[in-house]
């Protein structure tokens, strides 16, 4: 039973708490100011999270690996890596990804959504990572050195082992 219902959507909650704070959400506000660097917050777990961005300190460790994390939700979504489930599902070709944002930008190939266009040409991508390396083609920089003492390559590997 949720009796606290939102005025302003159509969510309910269990406790006046967790209503007051996602009032937060339409009114905007965001009452938790890290003092390191002015970002805000809607809750105070959240600046304690944010936090440990400052210190370096990551507190959640992977049993599997021993790579840490500083919140438990990004231990949790790293874990998919060592257990191979993938949770997010492309209701249009089946592919199976661990993290939503990856289904989201997948989608983007089937529903041939560009937002991501190049400042040089207007060419449009469906990837930030493939505009970067396209610009790189007007910019002639190439970042990447190859292990193999070949030439410095635009794309990030060279052609012959992508061959």
């Amino acid at each position: 039973e949720k009796p606290h219902k939102c005025s302003g959507c159509d969510k309910a909650f269990t406790t006046a708490g967790q209503l007051k704070t996602h009032m937060l959400t339409h009114s905007g506000e965001k009452p938790y100011t890290c003092a390191e660097c002015d970002k805000a917050f809607l809750t105070a777990g959240n600046l304690k999270s944010h936090m440990l961005t400052h210190t370096g300190e990551k507190p959640y460790i992977c049993s599997e690996c021993n790579k840490a994390f500083t919140t438990a939700g990004y231990l949790k979504v790293h874990m998919l890596n060592h257990t191979g489930e993938k949770p997010h599902v492309c209701g249009v070709c089946s592919n199976s990804f661990t993290r939503q944002q990856l289904l989201t930008e997948h989608m983007r190939v089937h529903n041939k959504d560009k937002p991501f266009v190049c400042s040089f040409c207007d060419r449009g991508f469906s990837q930030q990572r493939d505009l970067t390396r396209h610009e790189r083609t007007h910019t002639g920089k190439k970042p990447y050195m190859p292990h193999t003492g070949k030439k410095p390559s635009v794309w990030g590997i060279t052609r012959q082992s992508h061959i």
